[in-house]
C-alpha cells in the first residue's frame, strides 16, 4: 500500500510535485510505506543548533579537521558527521574557515540537487507503472515496480539527509561569526541556481543590519525573478532581528507571487510592520479572498480598525489617518481595538464574509421529535428507542 513522504528544508514550501526542481522544501511521494528515520531527523536538528565548538585549530588540528571536512562533503551521505565536523570550524575566526564551510554548502547543495533529479526520474516511472492495470503488468514490470518503490524510498531518505546538512549549516551561519554569513553569501548570492540564492537569502536575514546582508536583501527580495528565493528571504523575516527589513516586507505585500504575498501579509501583522498599511491597503483591490481575508486580518492588527475587507472604504480611512502614524509607520498612540459588530457566529461558526444565504427546511421530516428516546441496556443498535 503506498503513503506518503513529506521532508522539510531549508526553503519554505512551494506546493511544487515531485517533478519541482531541486531543492524544493517540501517534496511528497509515493512510496512503499517506509518513513524517514524519526531518529535521524530529531539527532540531525539538535546538532544543527549545538553550539559551536569553541577550541581554535592550529596546526595538524586543522589540517586534519580539513581533511575530514572535505571528505565527508565530496560524497553524500552521513549528515551527522558531517553536521559534527561542520561544527569544529564555526569556533574559528579565519577566512579560510569561512571559505572552507562556504565550500562546503555549495558541495551539499549540489547533492542535493542530484538526488532530487534522480527521484523525480525514478518517480515518474513508478507512476507509469502503478498507472497501468493488473493485467498489463507482466511478471517483470511488477518485479521492475517493487525495485522502484526500494530505490525510491532510499533516494528520498538520503535526499532528506543532506538537506537536512543543508538547513543545519545555516542555522550555524546565522549564529556565527560575521565572517561565515559575509561568505556564504558571497558564493551563493549570484549563483545559476535558484536554490543557491534562496540560501544567501535565508542567510541574509538572519542579520540584516550586517554589510553583505543589505544589498544582497534588496538584489534577492526586491529585485529577484524567481519567487521560490524571495519567498526564503520573506519566510525569514518572521524571526528576523531589527526594524530595517520592514520596508522589504511592505513592498511584498503585493508580490505578484501569491505564496510570497500571503507569507508577507502574515509576517506583516505578526511582526507588527505599521509600514506595510499602505501596501497592504492598496492589495486588496487585486487580492484572491483568501488572501484578503489575511491583508484585513493584519490591518486590524496594526491599525485596531474594523473596516470590512475592501480596498476603497480602507483607503478613505488611511487617507484621513495617515497623519497620526510616525515615519516608521507606527501609530503615535496605542492601538485601542473596536469590537467588529459582524463577527457573529451561527451554531459556532463565524461569518467571514458578507454575503449570506439562510436554507429552511420545512419538509415533512422535520416536524419529527427532537428528541429521541432513551435507549434502554436491551436496545441494540437500530432497534427501537436506538
Amino acid at each position: 500500500m503506498a503513503s506518503v513522504v513529506a521532508v522539510g528544508g531549508v526553503f519554505p514550501s512551494s506546493g511544487h510535485s515531485h517533478a519541482a526542481p531541486p531543492g524544493v522544501p517540501l517534496v511528497k511521494f509515493c512510496v512503499k510505506s517506509r518513513t524517514v528515520s524519526v531518529a535521524l531527523l530529531a539527532l540531525a536538528f539538535l546538532l544543527s543548533f549545538g553550539r559551536a565548538v569553541e577550541a581554535k585549530l592550529e596546526g595538524s588540528q586543522w589540517s586534519e579537521a580539513e581533511k575530514n571536512f572535505r571528505a565527508l562533503y565530496a560524497v553524500p551521505g552521513d549528515p551527522e558527521k558531517k553536521i559534527e565536523a561542520a561544527k569544529v570550524f564555526f569556533g574559528e575566526t579565519e577566512p579560510r574557515a569561512f571559505r572552507l564551510v562556504a565550500e562546503g554548502m555549495v558541495l551539499e547543495a549540489g547533492h542535493v540537487a542530484k538526488l532530487s533529479q534522480a527521484l523525480g526520474a525514478n518517480m515518474d516511472r513508478l507512476q507509469e507503472l502503478l498507472g497501468k492495470k493488473s493485467v498489463e503488468l507482466t511478471n517483470s514490470l511488477q518485479q521492475e515496480m517493487w525495485n522502484l518503490q526500494d530505490l525510491v524510498s532510499s533516494l528520498e531518505k538520503q535526499r532528506a539527509g543532506e538537506q537536512l546538512v543543508l538547513t543545519s549549516l545555516v542555522g550555524l551561519a546565522s549564529q556565527g561569526p560575521e565572517g561565515f554569513r559575509k561568505e556564504i553569501i558571497k558564493v551563493t548570492r549570484s549563483h545559476a541556481e535558484w536554490f543557491m540564492r534562496a540560501i544567501a537569502a535565508r542567510v541574509a536575514i538572519s542579520a540584516p543590519e550586517e554589510e553583505a546582508s543589505k544589498p544582497a536583501l534588496v538584489d534577492l527580495i526586491e529585485k529577484e525573478k524567481d519567487p521560490r528565493v524571495r519567498l526564503a528571504g520573506v519566510d525569514g523575516m518572521a524571526k528576523a532581528p531589527g526594524s530595517s527589513w520592514h520596508g522589504l516586507v511592505a513592498s511584498r505585500c503585493e508580490d505578484p507571487d501569491q505564496g510570497v504575498q500571503s507569507v508577507a501579509v502574515r509576517i506583516a501583522g505578526e511582526r507588527e510592520v505599521g509600514k506595510a498599511i499602505p501596501f497592504l491597503i492598496h492589495a486588496l483591490g487585486k487580492a484572491s479572498p483568501k488572501v484578503a481575508q489575511d491583508i484585513v486580518l493584519s490591518l486590524r492588527k496594526l491599525t485596531g480598525q474594523s473596516i470590512e475587507a475592501y480596498e476603497e472604504p480602507w483607503a478613505k480611512w488611511w487617507e484621513a489617518n495617515r497623519s497620526k502614524y510616525g515615519e516608521d509607520g507606527r501609530l503615535l498612540q496605542p492601538v485601542v481595538s473596536t469590537p467588529r459588530p459582524s463577527d457573529v457566529e451561527i451554531y459556532g461558526l463565524k461569518i467571514r464574509s458578507d454575503k449570506v444565504m439562510y436554507i429552511l427546511d420545512i419538509s415533512g421530516s422535520m416536524l419529527a421529535e427532537k428528541k429521541a428516546k432513551a435507549t434502554t441496556e436491551t436496545d441494540g443498535p437500530g432497534m427501537k428507542g436506538d
